[in-house]
């Protein structure tokens, strides 16, 4: 299975609570583009996940219609403060799909990626707003994934 992680787009900063978020100008073209290169390069998702705050859900919408995927599905356990192992606890339940994407927040995010790709230090991926990544696993662990590529936004 090939595992697509993606931060959030760039979101404002608001006094009406984190969760209720939405995506900038910036965010709402950096999901754009981010889901224009995943059609272009034939890499789009069989599902998207994604977190249940605003700027996640905006950011997922965006990358499906632009990729001609299926509307993302609301995880609450990939609202911000995922754990890892929450994480790979719900990643059997999508064996069958031979790409999935999670779309969350960081530092969540890498520190799934440091803990699939077996790192000691799980503080050594830092995902910018954004960015993509993928990792290939035959079964989801500590250490099972294989790094294929990190894209940041822009880039794309």
């Amino acid at each position: 299975m090939t595992l697509y992680l993606l931060r959030h787009a760039d979101a404002a900063f608001t006094d009406i609570g984190d969760a209720s978020r939405p995506l900038t100008t910036k965010g709402v073209n950096q999901a754009e583009r981010i889901g224009r290169f995943l059609k272009d390069n034939t890499l789009a998702p069989g599902l998207i996940l994604t977190s249940p705050l605003l700027r996640a859900k905006q950011t997922a919408s965006i990358v499906a219609a632009r990729c001609g995927v299926p509307d993302p599905v609301d995880q609450p356990w990939l609202a911000c403060g995922m754990h890892s192992e929450d994480a790979l606890a719900q990643l059997p339940d999508y064996a069958a799909l031979p790409s999935l994407m999670l779309v969350g927040h960081e530092p969540d995010l890498g520190l799934l990626t440091a803990f699939l790709l077996g790192m000691q230090s799980q503080g050594n991926v830092h995902f910018r707003k954004a960015c993509l990544v993928a990792i290939d696993f035959e079964r989801p662990g500590r250490g099972t994934g294989v790094l294929e590529w990190m894209l940041p936004a822009r880039f794309v």
